[in-house]
């Protein structure tokens, strides 16, 4: 018997197009295009830096691209209904090691997130008192964020992300992020400011957000009420959770921090650096350094990488 049969159409198995990842003012990969045809083995080669590891996360849906696409079998991973029966990857869990960054005193230098937003709000004074009695030791962070979380009372979430644009940090933040990923250490925010605030500062220069206290909001206005309670010891458990996740021990993780509510957080891990910080913090942590430029953790950050399996 005799027949004419449609042919099935090859498609490629991967064919990224123009692909960029940005770090806030860094530039992880700058518009990356190539394919792999089916029945083929091919290399992915390149320094440490080049963007290897952070294409490949675009290519299965752990990072977002900046710009440009990825495809795998015709379609995009987020597309695909079912992707584990599509394409599967291991991209050296055990490389990732968390690196945690405060945002009070350490990524916010001159004042607290709390502070900068107080001001805007009308509570600063009350704020500022409660605070100082917090950092002395006298009062707890529950009874902190129950002060702050008032002066929310009435105001739209829209205008406080706005706010948040112009909230002012330490110099040097994208070149520490940016050394971070290059070296698949994850920065992690682990902080007691609110959400918004580790969302805003998560957004603009590509930390990871894990945990923060939470403002209730009903609809798109805050009720002035505290939705989820966060400590330093919450601070703690959630970052060590993420290292459990990732499949990482705590001995391959680092903090960064500046307060008495980073304390738990160096206890529970071999290496910690107290940035700016008070008398106690600088007592947990294993090394010190003051600086207004985040740069100037680099060595430090190094050399903690060298220490890694």
């Amino acid at each position: 018997m005799a027949g004419s049969f449609p042919l099935r159409s090859v498609v490629d198995m991967i064919e990224v197009s123009h692909l960029s990842k940005r770090h806030g003012a860094s530039l992880a990969v700058d518009d990356v295009s190539f394919t792999v045809a089916p029945g083929t083995v091919t290399g992915f080669l390149g320094p440490n830096g080049a963007g290897k590891s952070t294409t490949m996360r675009m290519i299965v849906g752990l990072d977002r691209p900046t710009s440009g696409t990825v495809t795998i079998n015709g379609t995009r991973y987020a597309d695909n209904p079912a992707p584990l029966q599509e394409v599967g990857a291991l991209l050296d869990a055990g490389a990732v090691h968390p690196g945690r960054f405060d945002i009070d005193g350490t990524l916010v230098r001159s004042m607290s997130s709390s502070g900068f937003l107080a001001e805007r709000l009308g509570h600063q004074h009350e704020l500022d008192a409660a605070e100082e009695r917090y950092a002395s030791g006298k009062a707890t962070n529950e009874e902190v964020s129950v002060i702050d979380a008032a002066g929310w009372r009435g105001i739209q979430a829209r205008t406080v992300a706005e706010w948040l644009v112009d909230l002012p940090l330490i110099a040097g933040v994208d070149a520490v992020v940016a050394w971070c990923i290059e070296r698949d250490v994850e920065p992690v925010l682990a902080s007691l400011a609110w959400q918004p605030v580790s969302e805003a500062i998560a957004k603009r220069h590509g930390f990871t957000v894990n945990g923060g206290p939470r403002v209730h909001v009903v609809g798109t206005v805050y009720d002035g009420t505290v939705a989820e309670q966060f400590d330093e010891y919450d601070k703690r458990d959630r970052a060590l959770e993420l290292a459990a996740k990732r499949g990482v021990s705590t001995d391959q993780c680092c903090a960064i921090g500046d307060s008495r509510s980073d304390i738990p957080l160096f206890d529970a891990l071999p290496a910690s650096l107290a940035l700016n910080a008070g008398l106690a913090a600088r007592a947990a942590a294993t090394a010190a350094v003051d600086t207004d430029d985040l740069r100037d953790v680099l060595p430090w950050l190094a050399a903690w990488e060298r220490t890694l399996p």
